[in-house]
């Protein structure tokens, strides 16, 4: 199930792209997961999915991975006073996280002399908020179901 989302990221989002911009259903999936299950899991699952994405876009390991425990370390310092079920707020959150993510791809980019347009930060952030928008409901009932909760809660194992 954890592969689902990347290759989903790689063969349908491109097709729904906004001016060659398209948002990442495995980041969101990530921010929605770490505001429910919290900070070991939200970790194990950023190494994981940070790993995927550094493989199948970036080519660069780590960048992916370190940005993405930069994001679930911001997650759980607000969790615990987060009301899960609001799914405008935990949108707007994707977009910020989202928006914090380019930036640091942006400022890595940056420091190793590579061009990375500010709007690579911007649109894909939208789309990831209207992504989350239209998805949140379905992950909240995922997550509160007995396979989830067997499944993929890395505590119990």
């Amino acid at each position: 199930m954890i592969f689902f989302f990347p290759i989903l990221d790689s063969s349908i989002m491109p097709i729904l792209s906004v001016y060659g911009f398209y948002g990442s259903i495995s980041f969101v999936f990530l921010i929605c997961y770490t505001i429910y299950y919290g900070e070991k899991n939200g970790i194990i699952l950023a190494l994981v999915l940070g790993l995927i994405q550094d493989l199948l876009y970036i080519h660069v390991i780590g960048i992916n991975m370190l940005c993405n425990i930069v994001v679930v370390y911001c997650i759980v310092q607000i969790r615990e006073i987060l009301n899960k079920e609001k799914k405008l707020l935990i949108s707007i959150l994707t977009f910020l996280y989202s928006c914090l993510k380019g930036g640091i791809v942006f400022i890595i980019f940056f420091l190793i002399k590579q061009n990375y347009n500010l709007y690579s930060i911007f649109f894909p952030s939208i789309i990831n908020f209207i992504i989350c928008f239209l998805l949140y409901k379905s992950f909240y009932k995922f997550f509160n179901s007995k396979q989830m909760k067997k499944e993929w809660n890395f505590k119990e194992r």
